[in-house]
Parts: C-alpha cells; sequence; structure tokens
C-alpha cells in the first residue's frame, strides 16, 4: 500500500492525489506533467511500487505531457511489471492521447474499458 491515507501533493504545476482501493491505488494527476513537475509524480509513484499491485494515473486533469513526464511513467511501469503489478494511464485529456498517441504507448499504458 502506498500509503495509509489519501495524500496530496501539491505544486505550482502539478497536483497528485493518491488514494488505496480494493482493486487498485488511484493517482489523481491534475496539471503539467512536465520537465519542471514530474519529480512530484515520481514521488508519488515511487511508494506505489509493490507486487500485485494496480497504479491507476488519473489523467482528467492533465493539461501538459511532456518527454521528462513520460519518462517517470515509463520507468514506474516497468517497475511495476518487474513485481507482477500493472500501472495504466485512464481518462487521458485530448492533449496527452495525443502524445501517447505520437509516442505509440498509447497501446501500452492507456486502460481499456472492461466489456
Amino acid at each position: 500500500m502506498c500509503s495509509p491515507l489519501p495524500s496530496c501533493v501539491i505544486d505550482e504545476l502539478l497536483t497528485t492525489e493518491v488514494t488505496e482501493g480494493d482493486e487498485a491505488t488511484v493517482i489523481r494527476v491534475t496539471g503539467e506533467v512536465a520537465y519542471a513537475s514530474c519529480r512530484l509524480l515520481q514521488e508519488a509513484l515511487v511508494p506505489c511500487i509493490a507486487a500485485d499491485r494496480k497504479v491507476v494515473l488519473d489523467f482528467s486533469g492533465v493539461t501538459v505531457l511532456d518527454s521528462s513526464g513520460i519518462g517517470v511513467i515509463l520507468k514506474a511501469h516497468r517497475a511495476l511489471d518487474d513485481v507482477a503489478g500493472a500501472l495504466v494511464v485512464r481518462n487521458p485529456t485530448p492533449a496527452t492521447l495525443r502524445v501517447l498517441e505520437v509516442t505509440g504507448l498509447q497501446d501500452l499504458l492507456v486502460e481499456r474499458p472492461e466489456a
């Protein structure tokens, strides 16, 4: 488990709110996931790396995603994959989805609705 209670980290450019659920840890991300702020996302993700854990990045409030942010996400994805966990992006904004499409990461990272 990442933390016993929901936690919220606020920066001028980025906000992360971590909520533990039975099925997954959800990190609601708001603002810019970019060079100047992606360390906050990394700080939220690191404690969540655990065996058989699913981490959901709710990107419904993300306005910018750059290569630094993608690097943080991919590093966490690999770390979770190494311990039989999973990381997915939920509700990407159009701008975020476009970046994931251009980089070829949409199929790897974006959560698909269950049928």
